[in-house]
């Protein structure tokens, strides 16, 4: 089985996030996508996705 790619959203407004993260679904159907609040937010996401065999697209 191949793991999706990730796109990861980061912004500090929630509503916005989670726009954005329902549009992206649209367009992106082979990634899946994360959201992050903030910086150190993503970075453990990253962290934990490449710890897990995962790839980060954008």
């Amino acid at each position: 089985m191949t793991n999706k790619l990730t796109i990861i959203c980061v912004d500090d407004e929630r509503n916005i996030l989670l726009m954005l993260r329902n549009q992206l679904m649209h367009f992106f159907l082979d990634c899946k996508i994360e959201i992050a609040e903030s910086g150190d937010e993503a970075l453990e996401v990253i962290e934990e996705i490449l710890s897990n065999g995962g790839d980060v697209a954008l």
